[in-house]
């Protein structure tokens, strides 16, 4: 009996792939996202609440992108809020996926898989991935405020809350950056990049 009690808690499988905890996520995602969207849906349109005005902020006017996201807006004051602080609240999400590449494939089994994939490619993919990546980066940069039908940031605030973060110049900074560190450490093969 004793051995059947011992054996009937949770069992530890050391073969369970290892994930990032739950807390990682929630500060890197879950809540920048769901501030952000707040953001998007509840800013007063056309004035600066609390005197706070992001429209003439210098991380929205220094970026081709935003001004003229900012610009087209029927939203402008919800949009450049929006906009800017999204490079604060995500800026979390940098530094924890600098850190713990684990954090953008779910599991170390899978982050295992693509490390081996990248490093059985030539050295030509890892340049091709750099380059794709300054590539966008400049895209984001001088894009000049286009929406889509599908989401049309600049007409809806519910758009602007759930897909603005794809026409938003800091999070492809953000992402591209990420991506060109987590080239370059699977590469080289570091020790550290399943953390």
């Amino acid at each position: 009996m004793n051995a059947e009690c011992r054996n009937s808690g949770p069992s530890v499988d050391e073969s369970e792939p290892r994930k990032a905890p739950i807390w990682v996520y929630l500060v890197a995602y879950v809540i920048p996202y769901l501030t952000l969207a707040g953001v998007a849906l509840y800013w007063p349109a056309h004035s600066a609440p609390f005197g706070i005005d992001f429209t003439d902020s210098r991380m929205a006017t220094m970026v081709p992108s935003i001004t003229a996201y900012i610009e087209k807006s029927k939203f402008p004051h919800a949009t450049a809020a929006y906009l800017v602080l999204s490079a604060f609240l995500f800026f979390p999400y940098f530094v924890l996926a600098s850190l713990y590449p684990i954090i953008n494939f779910g599991s170390a089994k899978e982050a295992r898989v693509v490390v081996e994939r990248f490093k059985s490619g030539s050295v030509v993919r890892v340049v091709l991935a750099i380059i794709l990546c300054i590539g966008l980066i400049f895209c984001a940069w001088w894009q000049n405020g286009q929406q889509f039908n599908l989401m049309p940031v600049n007409d809806r605030r519910g758009s602007l809350a759930v897909g603005g973060v794809l026409s938003n110049f800091y999070l492809v900074v953000y992402f591209m950056v990420n991506l060109i560190i987590m080239v370059i450490r699977f590469r080289v093969g570091g020790k550290s990049w399943d953390r």
